[in-house]
């Protein structure tokens, strides 16, 4: 079960309502609206764990994509380097 996918969590978001209504709830007094902010560093090591450490997603989606060669390959032989992460995550 992936929590962040849409398609199994069934949670809707603001842009899966037609604009007037995703209006009327983000104006009337009558929705309580919260902004739930995480601590910067702590989601920053979260994001590493998860994308460099447990997958190889930052590999295809941050170092494949990096034009200049030497950085790619410098990216790719470190990838699971918190330092190197911190350089070339975009």
């Amino acid at each position: 079960f992936d929590a962040h996918d849409p398609k199994n969590n069934k949670i809707l978001t603001l842009s899966d309502y037609p604009t007037e209504i995703a209006t009327a709830m983000m104006t009337s007094p009558k929705w309580t609206r919260a902004a739930i902010v995480r601590e910067p560093k702590e989601r920053v090591l979260s994001a590493f764990l998860d994308k460099a450490v447990k997958e190889h997603y930052y590999v295809k989606h941050c170092c494949e994509k990096i034009p200049d060669e030497d950085d790619k390959k410098t990216c790719i032989d470190n990838e699971k380097d918190f330092k190197s992460f911190i350089t070339f995550v975009n």
